[in-house]
């Protein structure tokens, strides 16, 4: 094969290659709309991000008159939306762009809440019931939470873990006691109640651990548990029409919040 054919098909490769990625990624949208207080409906001045699937945080500030803004960004992409110092509100969380093969402008307009000292930012189903490893549910929301805690590092959270989707039988265990100068082993009773507060121990232990892993920092999460105990298994007949619903056993809330 002669050299400029074997250019020849390089550059065919590479154009191949391009027209794919371009059709992939879709055409570049502008976006438009405005930023508002939930509660007030107050235009706002705040400085907002756009996390594509890369993990690439596209930043922008809306007006200080109106609240609007004016952004262009790659369509066919999902993108996770954070600010500094607000909240969005729940179904503004998360924006796919559609892909489209051309130019397009299209309105979208955010609501959000200011960060506040014990604000919910979120609940969620993070474990299933007398379980320890983490849902797909929860990698999701984390992902998120991850961006959020790094453009509002001034914030402190707190993650309070319930059992109330769980439920552990009192059961027995043999311990070492001293009486009399001798060792004798003794049954004693375990409830339920503390069952439980070794099993949320042990989530905090896996949530930490995968928190630690994605590089979410611990040093601004507190955590904190409520031991109560969920229904016990059905038996018999009534086992098999009873109903498992998800439960948001994992809320956050922001703590402090340091204004420098």
């Amino acid at each position: 094969m002669s050299l400029k054919m074997k250019i020849t098909g390089i550059l065919i490769i590479i154009i191949v290659t391009s027209s794919i990625l371009i059709s992939a990624a879709g055409h570049v949208v502008l976006l438009e709309g405005k930023a508002t207080d939930i509660n007030t409906g107050q235009d706002l001045k705040i400085k907002i991000y756009f996390v594509d699937s890369f993990g690439k945080r596209i930043p922008f500030q809306t007006n200080s008159k109106d609240g609007k803004y004016s952004q262009t960004f790659n369509s066919g992409d999902t993108y996770l939306i954070i600010a500094e110092k607000y909240l969005p509100a729940a179904e503004d969380r998360v924006y796919f762009l559609v892909s489209h093969a051309e130019y397009l402008e299209i309105r979208k307009d955010f609501k959000f809440t200011k960060l506040e000292e014990g604000l919910k930012i979120t609940s969620f189903n993070s474990f299933h019931p007398n379980e320890t490893t983490i849902t797909p549910e929860a990698k999701e929301t984390l992902q998120w939470f991850k961006h959020y805690i790094a453009v509002n590092k001034t914030v402190n959270f707190i993650f309070t873990l319930n059992s109330s989707d769980s439920y552990l039988p009192p059961t027995t265990k043999k311990v070492d006691v001293q009486v009399k100068g001798k060792t004798k082993t003794k049954t004693v009773k375990v409830t339920t109640e503390e069952r439980l507060k070794i099993f949320l121990n042990e989530r905090i232990e896996v949530l930490k651990n995968y928190l630690s892993n994605n590089d979410i920092p611990l040093r601004n999460i507190e955590f904190r548990t409520i031991t109560k105990a969920g229904k016990a298994p059905a038996t018999g007949k009534k086992k098999k029409t009873q109903e498992q619903h998800p439960v948001d056993n994992l809320t956050i809330t922001s703590g402090k919040v340091l204004n420098l």
